[in-house]
């Protein structure tokens, strides 16, 4: 659960910590990496890939499979692990064409989730085997960078101010509001609950929480709805 500080002071404004979101939400830097593995056949009889280096010094073109746009990036000799960058793609399933010497040319399928992009920035590690470069092999999306199942919670991106309500501010409410909200894979707030604190208080919290947004939470790689407790100071000036 997250938590975060609110406080509604007497003379209507609302004083928070902003957050700004990194990037857009429909566009984002795609950064791709390869490597070379070997086949490997695991304890319980299955077969898998080992990553055995890291391949560096090759070309990498984007073609996005929806509008058939290509997009072509820069190779960064000095980044490790994903040092080809395209530095801006939109959200959309895309055809990642990876070519070196000495290498068969692979084309991974990918799609990118800018919703999800930590920073504005999606990474792609695409696997490719020794041959000739004249061969192509095509690849299904692999699995997305992260830990699976781990639920990567969006920071707030707009936090708007609630309104000190007058009876509170009459009878001199002061206090804590702890609030559930239910925020849906957008990062819109679709219901918000007090759960404790004063009752000239939660109304407030309340309305104040439900106009809130946040950047989408995501779990493996795609967005996900999440509840949270969000907890209020509600003070007097």
């Amino acid at each position: 659960m997250m938590s975060r500080l609110i406080r509604i002071v007497p003379i209507g404004l609302f004083c928070f910590i902003a957050f700004t979101a990194v990037g857009n939400a429909q566009m984002c830097i795609l950064r791709v990496g390869a490597w070379e593995g070997t086949a490997e056949t695991y304890p319980n009889g299955a077969k898998g890939t080992t990553r055995k280096a890291s391949v560096y010094d090759f070309t990498s073109t984007a073609v996005n499979r929806q509008t058939g746009k290509s997009y072509h990036g820069n190779y960064q000799p000095k980044a490790e692990y994903f040092p080809f960058t395209f530095k801006s793609v939109p959200e959309g399933t895309y055809s990642i064409t990876v070519k070196r010497a000495g290498f068969i040319t692979t084309i991974q399928e990918y799609t990118a989730r800018c919703k999800c992009a930590p920073d504005g920035v999606l990474f792609l590690d695409v696997l490719v085997r020794r041959g000739n470069p004249k061969d192509v092999v095509s690849e299904k999306e692999a699995g997305r960078f992260g830990w699976a199942g781990e639920v990567l919670k969006g920071k707030p991106i707009d936090m708007p101010k609630p309104v000190y309500p007058r009876a509170a501010s009459a009878a001199g409410a002061t206090g804590e509001v702890r609030v559930k909200v239910l925020v849906n894979e957008d990062g819109n707030v679709v219901s918000a609950t007090a759960l404790d604190g004063n009752p000239l208080l939660a109304a407030a919290a309340e309305d104040a929480a439900r106009k809130a947004r946040f950047k989408p939470s995501c779990q493996d790689g795609r967005p996900v709805s999440v509840r949270e407790a969000r907890r209020s100071s509600v003070v007097r000036s």
